[in-house]
Formats: C-alpha cells, structure tokens, sequence
C-alpha cells in the first residue's frame, strides 16, 4: 500500500515536535507543508530550532527548509517507510549527540538520515532504530556525505578527476575557542605579563598561558636547567566525541611548553642553531589522572622566563581542512602539481579551512595556518639535518624529502594575536610531531617551529 500525501502529514503531526535537549523539529507553519513532486516523491517544510538550557528554555535560533523526504518507491512500501519514521523520530536525541549535542550549524537536512533505507532487510522499527542509534554507523554516513559533496565541488572547479586524491589531503581539526572578553590590547600584551604570580583559574582546565598544572611532586619543565615557559594546556576529556580526538590519549592532561627566548638554541659560539637534542625549543607532556587533583606550579625564580596572560578556553569547535597551498602535500599527488592547470583552478577558489579565518586561530590537529616557509619540511630538515635545495622540487632527492615531510603532523599551533601573545610580531608557534610518534604517543619528539611576520 501507498502512502498517500495526507497519510505522510498525519504521521508527522503524531511525532513532531522531536528532538534533544538543545533542539527540535517541527511542521513548518502555513498551508500543506508536506507536498508531492512531479516523479511521486514527497517534500517536508521542517523547522529546526536550537536553545539555550540556562534553567529555562530559550529559543536561539529558528531555521526553515524543505527536505526531500522519500521517493515513490519508498512510498509504495507503507509499513517499512512508516517503521522508518518513527524509529527515526524517536532516535533524534542520539543523532544530536551525534553532532556534540547542538546544532547551531546544522539545517534541519542534516538530522535526516535516508540512508537507512537503503540497508538491505531492514524492516521493523526497533532495526532502524538501531542504526540511528549507532555512533559508527551515523559517522560513516557522515563521511559519506562529505565525500560527495567535495566531489560535487571540485567538479564545479573542473577538478573532478583529482577529487578522490583532494579528498584523501582533508583532515579534522580541533579549535581552542577562548574567551574574548580575556583579549589584552595592544597597549596590555600579553607578552609583558612577566611578573604574573597566580592563576586563578579552576585547577586543570583548558587554557592558553597562565600557569600550568602539574601532578603533585612533578616539578616545571626545563631544557638545561633553563625554565620553559608554558603555553598551553588541554583536558583531554574536552575532545571526547570530536573527529580527530582519537588521535590523542582520551584522558588526563596535555601540557605545551616552549622556549620563548630562545636561550637555548645556541651553538657553543653563540651563533643561532637549531641543535636536536632540544628539538627547537618545545616539550609536550602528557600526565595521566584526574587534572582536578593537579596543583597550581609556581612560577620558578628566572627573572627571563615569560608567564603570559591567562586564556580560558570556552569550548572545541571541530573542523575539517585541507593543506596549505605551498606545502609539500601537493608534491606528492602530482609531478609537477604547481605547473598543472587543474592545480590553478583549485588553489584560485581552495580555503585552507571551512572555519571563519578571522584571528586568533588555536587549534589542534588538522594543519598549520600557512603565514611564510613551510613548517612540515622544516621540522624534518632540522630533525635529520638533510639540506633541501630552495626551488628545486622535481629532483629525486628532494622528492622524497618532501613526501618524508608530509609524515609531520599539527600536534597544536597557537596564535599570537590579539595582544601579541607571544611576543612575536603577529606569528604563530606550532607543534610539530612525527605521524609514527604520535600513533606511539611519544610527545617528547615533537618539534617547535615558530613563524613570525
């Protein structure tokens, strides 16, 4: 039996509104929001609306959309499509938890998943519900509808043929939002808060300078006895459920420390050098346990050493990029990519991320915020003291170093501005680790670059 139009907006009625804690779906108001198309399917004017949970419930933001919601061949199966529906309805919750709970960056299409009906002996409700309710089986319907929309993208461009190998270059990132109103200006920076003493942040947040958390009797980092100043520290169980986390242990704290002065990437002449037994300068240390039970340190008597402001981390907001335009990723999919004509479509209209540019931008894992140089190929350079010769990128030798310099990960950059965080004319400072070191957890091999204007 067919379901007939009236049929569908009944069904519909009976379950909406549904959804989470900070969202729900409705009927969109006015005549008819359920309507049929010239080929038998069916469209659904749907509201999406999110809300703040302060004590009471607030509504945020409303958004309005039609979704296409089934074709005539899944209208003609009336029992199947029905178990479908209410098994989806009643799984919206889990499917927002799917998204980090809210979706201020969600449209109403992108709570439905059609997908279900195409898995083959699927019929009854609590089957489908079971596959709205599975995290694996929403994230890779996730992926797959990523997939396709770059493929439909880069076949805008007149790239279509190189998608697949574009899309193999995309990787999840994770931004440290901090609190806006903590921003010093340009007369307060933050580089000038050498003589801060406390931090009265709540002990083992995620944070950007202050002073860091450590467990008890763990004393404050140094490279040949010269204090490093801290950085930034992040609660591992802040990222749970964000793409990319897993990369990262799942618990405890990760605390960057850094080199500010440079004091000790010296040669024994004084000359600037970039010796690997300190790996420019930055160490990366990963503490197991609840960071609650850490304690406060306290700053070390070195009157050089820079404690920066204080930056609370409000929230990780999770983002997929592709690779700078100048960096070695490229190299590697193409002989001569920079020559190509496909290349010029796509770096003409290509963003390095999907997130808003503007500054400050704190992120963890994904790539660098391309300013000049190229951090990737530094990084193995400095590691295996290999020369690479300026332009020349179509020698045998410089092939491979190059593709050697795409197994170098973002483990975290951290921007300066505003307020100039770390004294550096408006650059960044980034983390750099190996890929087999960070599948091996071994922090202790990353590498430090800074890059300034």
């Amino acid at each position: 039996m067919t379901l007939s139009r009236q049929a569908i907006e009944e069904l519909l009625r009976a379950m909406f509104p549904a959804g989470g804690e900070h969202f729900e779906l409705r009927l969109a108001d006015g005549e008819e929001p359920v309507s049929e198309t010239e080929s038998g399917g069916v469209q659904v004017r749907v509201l999406l609306l999110s809300y703040e949970t302060d004590g009471e419930r607030h509504i945020r933001d409303v958004k309005e959309q039609e979704v296409y919601l089934l074709n005539a061949a899944e209208r003609a199966d009336a029992a199947r499509t029905t178990a479908y529906l209410r098994a989806w309805a009643r799984a919206l919750p889990a499917i927002g938890r799917h998204y980090g709970g809210e979706v201020d960056t969600l449209m109403p299409l992108d709570l439905f998943f059609w997908e279900a009906l195409a898995e083959a002996g699927v019929r009854e409700e609590a089957d489908f519900a079971a596959l709205f309710e599975s995290a694996e089986w929403l994230a890779r319907c996730c992926r797959q509808r990523e997939r396709d929309v770059f493929a439909d993208e880069m076949r805008y461009l007149g790239v279509g043929e190189h998608a697949e190998q574009l899309y193999s270059l995309r990787r999840p990132s994770i931004r440290l939002v901090v609190d806006a109103e903590q921003y010093v200006d340009e007369d307060d920076r933050g580089w000038q808060f050498e003589d801060v003493e406390e931090d009265d942040a709540p002990v083992g947040i995620s944070k950007i300078g202050g002073l860091p958390d450590l467990p008890p009797g763990v004393a404050w980092p140094t490279i040949e006895e010269h204090p490093l100043s801290f950085l930034a520290q992040v609660r591992l169980a802040d990222l749970r459920g964000l793409a990319g986390a897993e990369d990262l242990p799942d618990s405890g704290l990760l605390l960057f420390f850094y080199d500010a002065d440079g004091r000790t990437n010296h040669d024994a002449d004084g000359k600037w050098c970039w010796p690997a037994r300190h790996r420019g300068g930055a160490r990366v240390i990963h503490f197991e346990g609840d960071p609650a039970t850490f304690v406060r340190a306290e700053r070390p008597d070195d009157h050089r050493l820079r404690v920066f402001h204080r930056y609370t981390v409000e929230r990780f907001d999770g983002e997929r990029m592709m690779p700078p335009m100048e960096s070695p990723f490229y190299d590697v999919l193409d002989d001569e990519p920079h020559d190509n004509p496909w290349f010029f479509k796509f770096s003409r209209v290509a963003e390095t991320s999907e997130h808003d540019p503007e500054r400050p931008i704190h992120r963890l894992l994904g790539y660098i915020s391309e300013l000049q140089g190229d951090p990737y190929l530094e990084a193995h350079r400095y590691s295996t003291g290999q020369d690479f010769e300026g332009g020349d990128r179509d020698g045998a030798r410089e092939r491979e170093i190059l593709r050697e310099a795409t197994k170098w990960r973002l483990l975290l950059q951290i921007d300066s501005e505003p307020g100039d965080l770390l004294n550096q004319d408006g650059g960044y400072y980034y983390f750099l680790i190996h890929e087999d070191d960070l599948a091996a957890r071994r922090f202790d091999r990353v590498w430090g670059i800074a890059h300034m204007h």
